[in-house]
């Protein structure tokens, strides 16, 4: 707090205490385009309510490839889904 009032016009601050509720989660991997991509499964009172590629994994392959984040996480949506339906 002390930067806030050194380093802006601020005479006053409010803040709140904050509570964080985190959802269990389990990581599993999908390979795509000769890479592999990490998949976050969130699941509330043991049910799974989101699906989503980490973010990082597909900038980097996004990087290496002629795709766009957006494409990429996509694809690997489609290949977790392609191989789910298998097992």
């Amino acid at each position: 707090i002390s930067a806030v009032f050194k380093e802006t016009s601020s005479i006053g601050v409010r803040y709140y205490p904050v509570e964080r509720r985190v959802l269990e989660r389990k990581i599993e991997k999908v390979g795509i385009l000769g890479e592999k991509v990490a998949i976050k499964i969130s699941y509330q009172e043991g049910k799974e309510v989101n699906i989503q590629p980490e973010f990082s994994d597909c900038l980097r392959l996004a990087k290496k490839s002629d795709l766009s984040v957006k494409e990429i996480m996509q694809l690997v949506l489609k290949e977790f889904y392609k191989e789910r339906e298998k097992s």
